[in-house]
């Protein structure tokens, strides 16, 4: 087997998480496409979400592999029962890796509500996607 490399291929940055309201939950899209020419094979993902200190809300994400849409880890967050414990969603897909073909991509939906109107005045979510991969032998 090929050696065992991993790398974060997606991180959203700091994002408002969205009001609440009377609108629907507003999600944000971010890709990662597999430009190294190689089909890689996916053993592992983690899928790491923070979110403001005192930050208190609903967080979501979707991670899934664009050309037929199999879904490799997805989460909803309830961060007003626990805000303050780390959050990670950690995936292994041994002895069955998920394969990226060359020019096929992640893609990561993901999004933020608040609940508290008034505090903190920004009120900002994060989400990373870290993959072990090794190269598929044909």
């Amino acid at each position: 087997m090929a050696n065992l490399r991993g790398v974060q291929v997606i991180d959203t940055g700091p994002f408002p998480a969205q009001r609440f309201g009377w609108s629907e939950p507003r999600n944000l899209v971010k890709r990662w496409t597999n430009d190294s020419g190689a089909v890689l094979d996916i053993w592992q993902v983690q899928v790491w979400l923070g979110m403001d200190i005192g930050g208190r809300g609903d967080f979501w994400f979707t991670l899934s592999r664009a050309s037929d849409g199999s879904v490799l880890a997805l989460t909803n967050w309830d961060h007003y029962r626990d805000p303050t414990g780390p959050h990670a969603v950690h995936m292994d897909y041994a002895p069955n890796p998920m394969t990226l073909e060359p020019g096929d991509a992640l893609v990561l939906v993901y999004g933020a509500r608040r609940w508290n109107p008034l505090w903190p005045v920004v009120m900002r979510a994060h989400v990373s996607v870290t993959i072990w991969f090794t190269e598929a032998f044909m």
